[in-house]
């Protein structure tokens, strides 16, 4: 189903790094429409190039400026002194920024190659997280994959698998930043090849025969893998980004779309995941083998693992695919300590429950004696956790604050967090939120995994539930150790969540996927 889009547009982004002075390309100028990114190319007689320019006329006036604007008049037969960079340019609505940049070649070929590289491309992404929902660190993950997109100037064609036949829209500010949006609707639907136990669990049909109705009428008109190749087909992307392994089914065969670059964010090593969970005593979260796993993920041209261990181990599962490492991007936003409590955030994921439940139960009862003056706050989906509410309630000290909007309000006050996981796979998200607000943080093996660099400095590491006492109620008790550990944090946050260090190894790639298509199309 069709939600909202615009007509898609071939743009192109004038990178911040490529610098117009002394570029010459005979008479042309660039306009940028509201999003900053260059639209057409025509001629023009008196333009203006600005560095941080808000909103510049038809006529070539700056109306507003961020900052110094470095402007420089020029005419059709020559060029003046241009000085700035086309950069962070936020435009009003049917304002263009206009560059008139001479008539000698010079280093045309320089710029001109750069806006080349940088056409415009479009993705259709398929995901069964709605961005707005904030329920996980997925639903994190999902928002900061959109946002890079964005600020690369790819359009996002957002398909959204829900149970619901009509499942509510994302947030405006989300929807911004997507071209469009489609619902696809997934109760009843069927796939061939191994699956899940989650993609089962999504697909199971509806219990109502009204629902069952509608939803078999659905499907009847066009399946999954049929509605997901028609927004590839109406919106000519070229690349189709499945947002986790659990959705490999949903994505049309390879020979519907040979010319789309497939792409699968993995989020985890299913199977092992699967085998940590037995190994502690759990049921299978996919029940998923090694096998199921290669079949599901064959199709794709790209794999990314979320972490590089779990690139090694789908490098060797895939030895004639590209297997990349993308980890989680984060806003460094130091949050302050207003008070002597732990912290713990967690989805609502059975799992989160379980290894909550058992620090409770061990190592909180001896922290709760030394420390009297400290509550242990729970945020997050973990709070609508049955056992959980029922530890609450004989425990005043224990505060379930449920779901907060926004992440840094979650780290706002505490003085500790704390991320007690014995089983799972993958990057631990809150791990990274917790870092990147420079919270003083104790976890255990499993919670490390992905952030090994920084065991021991950025934080801490301990076995056992009873491992936790000591350093905690250090942590506690001692300002100064806690500043120096939220301090060595924040450097380890800078140092390995930037989106220019996350993003560097997919960045790479897609500029080369383009140069090989440019010189196909020119062959």
């Amino acid at each position: 189903m069709h939600i909202f889009g615009r007509k898609p547009a071939t743009f192109c982004h004038a990178p911040a790094s490529v610098s117009l002075r002394d570029c010459r390309l005979g008479g042309s100028w660039l306009a940028t429409n509201s999003r900053g990114f260059v639209e057409k190319q025509k001629s023009a007689a008196k333009m203006l190039v600005a560095d941080d320019c808000d909103c510049v006329n038809d006529s070539g006036r700056v109306l507003a400026a961020r900052g110094p604007a470095h402007c420089s008049w020029v005419d059709r037969g020559g060029i003046n002194s241009i000085s700035g960079l086309v950069r962070n340019c936020t435009l009003a609505p049917r304002r263009m920024m206009r560059a008139q940049l001479g008539q000698s070649q010079g280093a045309a070929d320089l710029f001109s190659s750069h806006l080349r590289g940088w056409r415009m491309d479009a993705v259709v992404f398929v995901s069964h997280y709605c961005p707005g929902e904030r329920l996980s660190g997925s639903d994190s993950r999902t928002e900061r994959v959109l946002r890079w997109f964005y600020e690369r100037g790819i359009d996002v064609h957002f398909v959204n698998l829900t149970r619901k036949l009509y499942g509510r829209l994302p947030p405006a500010k989300l929807r911004r930043q997507m071209a469009s949006f489609h619902q696809v609707h997934l109760a009843g639907c069927e796939a061939k090849g191994p699956k899940s136990k989650q993609w089962e669990e999504i697909t199971r049909p509806c219990k109502t025969p009204v629902l069952r109705f509608l939803s078999a009428r659905q499907h009847r008109q066009a399946t999954v893998q049929q509605r997901i190749s028609e927004v590839l087909s109406r919106t000519g992307a070229k690349m189709l980004w499945i947002n986790h392994s659990l959705l490999a089914p949903a994505a049309p065969a390879p020979t519907k779309n040979p010319q789309v670059l497939r792409i699968i964010d993995t989020f985890d090593v299913l199977h092992q995941r699967d085998e940590s969970l037995r190994a502690g005593g759990l049921p299978p979260a996919h029940n998923v083998t090694r096998q199921m796993e290669r079949q599901m993920l064959e199709t794709f041209d790209v794999i990314l693992a979320i972490q590089d261990q779990e690139q090694q181990v789908l490098a060797s599962m895939f030895p004639d695919r590209t297997v990349l490492t993308m980890g989680h991007s984060m806003d460094i936003s130091p949050q302050p300590c207003h008070s002597a409590d732990i912290c713990f955030v967690g989805s609502r994921y059975y799992v989160n429950g379980v290894n909550l439940l058992k620090f409770l139960h061990e190592a909180w009862p001896a922290i709760r004696a030394r420390c009297p003056d400290t509550k242990f706050q729970v945020v997050g989906g973990v709070c609508k956790s049955p056992q959980i509410i029922e530890a609450a309630r004989g425990d005043r000290r224990i505060v379930l604050r449920g779901m907060v909007l926004h992440t840094a309000d979650m780290f706002h006050g505490p003085a500790v967090v704390v991320c007690p996981l014995w089983m799972g796979s993958g990057l631990k998200i809150k791990m990274v939120e917790a870092l990147s607000h420079g919270k003083a943080t104790v976890t255990t093996p499993v919670g490390s995994q992905g952030l090994e660099q920084g065991a021991g400095s950025a934080f801490l590491v301990v076995q056992e539930p009873a491992d936790f006492v000591p350093p905690i109620v250090e942590l506690l008790t001692n300002a100064q150790r806690r500043e120096q550990l939220e301090t060595t944090a924040i450097d380890f946050a800078r140092a390995h969540f930037q989106t220019a260090f996350v993003w560097q190894e997919m960045n790479n790639y897609l500029d080369q996927w383009r140069k090989q298509n440019r010189m196909a199309k020119s062959a």
